[in-house]
């Protein structure tokens, strides 16, 4: 078979459509773990220090489940894209669990504050290594899909985005601060976070749900589907802290921004499991 052939068959989903029991079994666990910590975090049964502990404990514990399941998932095929694929995939996640523990550590023992920290350069890696993936995945597949169509929508997007994230939160909060106000390395991760937001996150799931949009509704786009919801879902919930953040919001919603980014890493790790 070539790899063109190759291709087509995997965008098609050729073994069938039905997730293992397993799978499901997984996308319901999450769940329940997503309403664990929601429920721990902001239902008020806990103390405000113990809730904080359930935060951190169990970003933590939920993150590291991710990465664990989309490592199973990635070393079951043989050497290939697929498997560099979902291993960049992987170590994305394992970096955010990495950072949630130095989080964690910095904030709950050495009783310090964690933001700006050793902990933003894992949480940024998981940046960089999820979008390589979407975008390996999508140039997989060229031949296949418009790539001048998607490079086109994936821009607008981009611009858009950036657009957005300057006039709302850049513009009226991050960029006017002073010295005073904000440390240099403070600004500087204050900027990288919306910037890769949209950067490495929006505009490479744009250009990745383009292409796949096109090649069909197999066990394949499946997977990516949720990869892209998940990148989606973490750059615009990112932002929407940023924003909140800034804006002096974010304690009246944090119940619901906080749980965003474990959201889309157990996207990832779903979208591992639909893949295999």
């Amino acid at each position: 078979m070539s790899s063109a052939q190759g291709a087509t068959t995997a965008v098609r989903g050729g073994s069938g459509g039905v997730l293992s029991a397993s799978t499901y079994a997984f996308i319901v666990v999450a769940i329940l773990m997503v309403i664990a910590f929601v429920f721990a975090s902001a239902s008020g049964v806990l103390d405000e220090d113990a809730a904080l502990t359930a935060a951190d404990i169990g970003s933590f514990a939920i993150n590291g489940l991710a990465a664990a399941m989309v490592w199973i998932a990635a070393l079951s095929y043989s050497r290939g894209r697929t498997r560099t694929v979902w291993m960049l995939v992987a170590v994305g996640i394992t970096c955010f669990a990495i950072g949630d523990a130095v989080w964690s550590y910095i904030e709950l023992v050495l009783l310090e504050d964690p933001y700006p920290s050793l902990s933003d350069v894992f949480y940024t890696a998981e940046y960089l290594f999820v979008s390589a993936a979407l975008i390996l995945t999508a140039l997989s597949y060229r031949g296949f899909a418009s790539f001048k169509r998607a490079f086109t929508v994936a821009a607008v997007a981009g611009v858009a985005g950036l657009a957005a994230v300057y006039l709302t939160v850049l513009q009226p909060y991050i960029l006017p601060a002073t010295a005073e106000e904000l440390e240099p390395l403070a600004k500087f991760v204050s900027v990288m976070y919306p910037v890769a937001d949209v950067l490495l996150f929006l505009v490479p799931a744009v250009f990745t749900l383009t292409v796949i949009s096109r090649l069909g509704n197999g066990r394949f786009a499946w997977a990516w589907w949720l990869v892209v919801a998940g990148a989606l879902i973490f750059a615009v919930g990112d932002t929407v802290y940023s924003y909140a953040d800034w804006s002096g919001i974010y304690e009246q919603y944090y119940w619901a921004i906080d749980p965003t980014w474990i959201i889309a890493n157990l996207m990832f790790a779903a979208a591992a499991m639909v893949a295999r």
